[in-house]
């Protein structure tokens, strides 16, 4: 296995996110029955909507609040179509929420 993969560290509930648009969001439900019953995941992991929604989690929002926060919003507030070198999307709408609320900068922190 590469070294950067190498951890000491021992993780008893790991958490991975999927994606898949606005139903990315349903993990949502999910982690409030995981706080319901006293169950946090130690490391978390997700993809898309999946991974927003874990970074907010990660960042120590409540799912209710994360639901607060994006409720009413259209995916095409985060996410554009932008043909150009760089890639087929332009994500300028989601980097401003993410900046505008989570606590963390980096993922130590």
């Amino acid at each position: 296995m590469l070294s950067i993969f190498k951890s000491d560290k021992k993780y008893n509930i790991g958490l991975v996110l999927s994606g898949g648009a606005a139903r990315g969001f349903a993990h949502l439900g999910i982690l409030q029955a995981l706080e319901e019953n006293n169950l946090k995941p130690d490391i978390i992991s997700g993809v898309s909507a999946g991974a927003i929604a874990g970074a907010f989690y990660a960042d120590g929002y409540s799912p209710i609040e994360i639901l607060q926060i994006l409720k009413g919003k259209k995916m095409w507030e985060y996410v554009r179509l932008a043909f150009k070198r760089q890639g087929l999307m332009k994500i300028t709408g989601l980097d401003n929420i993410l900046r505008q609320y989570l606590r963390a900068n980096t993922f130590e922190e």
